[in-house]
């Protein structure tokens, strides 16, 4: 049916996979808060930081309870989004918390 809204498909690449492994011990709620964010990125990923002119865009979360900000990376197109990587965003220092 013209203009049915289709969520995109996310697809975990083996790198992600990787990365995701290696945090997960130490985050007890990560698939909690990443459930949240491939909802977003099926629906519009355009609405995340694109990267210059490149294809490559990257969404930060917030922090929860038992799992940390992280920032995740993706590429997509009008069917899938890709997630390439994902990593723990730096902790800001002592200086930037007291601004």
């Amino acid at each position: 049916m013209d203009g049915q809204f289709k969520a995109r498909d996310i697809k975990e690449s083996p790198t992600f996979v990787e990365q995701k492994a290696k945090i997960e011990p130490d985050c007890k709620r990560l698939d909690e808060q990443l459930r949240g964010v491939f909802w977003a990125l099926a629906r519009k990923p355009e609405s995340f930081t694109r990267h210059g002119n490149t294809g490559l865009f990257g969404v930060k979360t917030d922090s929860w309870p038992e799992a940390p900000s992280v920032i995740i990376w993706y590429k997509f197109n009008e069917n899938q989004v890709e997630l390439l990587g994902i990593e723990i965003a730096e902790m800001p220092d002592e200086h930037e918390r007291t601004k």
